[in-house]
């Protein structure tokens, strides 16, 4: 098991690391636990894979200030954050997995980095 893999488990408490409901329950309470809002985070990529915003849709290497997190997961395979651009002041709500931190060395850094690794490799 990779060092992710055994972090992860110890918050979903379920070594088989099966992405359901629950599991993304448990990790929602564990990063509002844990996570220092608001967090200055960027987008692990240029675009978002998934947004509802259209033309509106910000650019994923800009600065955002992660601000909270959407508690309804009964009918999602993710985590939603809610997230304010350092640049217009424009909230979004954006699948959390696609953000890091912006110091990844960090705690709150790898917490989202694991719950990144999580998502990809088990969803």
């Amino acid at each position: 098991m990779e060092e992710e893999e055994i972090r992860i488990s110890e918050i979903i408490q379920d070594s088989s690391l099966v992405v359901s409901t629950g599991t993304l329950i448990k990790y929602l309470e564990y990063i509002k636990k844990n996570v220092k809002l608001p967090l200055k985070v960027t987008g692990v990529a240029w675009d978002f894979l998934y947004s509802d915003y259209g033309a509106d849709t910000p650019n994923g290497r800009q600065v955002f200030e992660l601000i909270g997190f959407d508690n309804n997961v009964e009918q999602c395979s993710n985590l939603f954050a809610e997230v304010r651009s350092v640049a217009s002041g424009k909230v979004f709500s954006l699948q959390l997995f696609e953000f890091q931190a912006l110091d990844q060395a960090s705690k709150e850094g790898q917490i989202l980095a694991d719950y990144s690794y999580w998502i990809e490799n088990y969803i």
